[in-house]
């Protein structure tokens, strides 16, 4: 019982820490549109990628044909974008995307095929550039 508790101390201290660094890290603006290409269950895929932001909160409209859209929201934890979407209205699924400047890298999870999948986003316009 002791090597549990300390184990749930430890991982709490991590948690903790992990929270504090984010907190006080400069959070990227990822607000813009950008293009996005992944592999899914029914093979690979583009999108056009809207992203809205407010502090570490962001908003996400993936467009892959007109009778193809799906919505979710996340959050930034230092240079970590984790998001979930909802698809066709039955589950959600997680992503967790990688940041790298106007790149972000991610992996997602699709329950029926048990089997992880792939998508890289890469920036078109920001926001500032999207005012102009």
């Amino acid at each position: 019982m002791k090597h549990v508790n300390a184990a749930i101390a430890i991982v709490a201290i991590m948690i903790f820490s992990l929270a504090c660094v984010s907190a006080f890290q400069e959070v990227p603006d990822l607000r813009g549109q950008w293009h996005a290409e992944g592999v899914g269950p029914e093979g690979p895929y583009i999108a056009k990628v809207g992203i809205g932001q407010r502090g570490r909160v962001v908003f996400i409209r993936w467009n892959i044909s007109p009778d193809e859209q799906y919505e979710g929201f996340g959050m930034i934890a230092g240079d970590t974008l984790v998001a979930s979407s909802i698809q066709q209205g039955a589950y959600s699924v997680s992503m967790i995307y990688k940041i790298q400047g106007d790149t972000l890298t991610g992996e997602w999870p699709e329950p029926e095929e048990a089997q992880i999948w792939t998508e890289t986003l890469k920036r078109v316009t920001s926001s500032l550039n999207a005012r102009r």
